[in-house]
């Protein structure tokens, strides 16, 4: 998402607040960009959900990946597992 234009000042609005008038646009903004991300991860779980169901699994453990379906309304937990640095 880009970000909005800025709107000038208006006449008849100095009893506006610039720190809070661009403190509000920049939260929403972030709240707008969190609301698409929660709608692709929503997405992403319906598919992986199906994805269990069509192999017969509940648990699919490989490499650093771990899927889990939770009991219940199947829950979809997903872990991977950092690489340790080789320092």
């Amino acid at each position: 998402m880009g970000k909005r234009p800025v709107q000038s000042r208006i006449p008849g609005t100095e009893n506006s607040i610039a720190e809070l008038d661009k403190l509000g646009a920049d939260y929403a903004e972030i709240r707008d960009e969190r609301q698409g991300l929660l709608t692709q991860e929503v997405e992403l779980k319906k598919k992986v959900r199906a994805a269990m169901h069509k192999h017969n699994l509940k648990e699919y453990k490989y490499g650093r990946v771990t899927i889990v379906l939770e009991p219940g309304e199947e829950e979809v937990k997903v872990k991977i597992k950092e690489i340790p640095d080789q320092d």
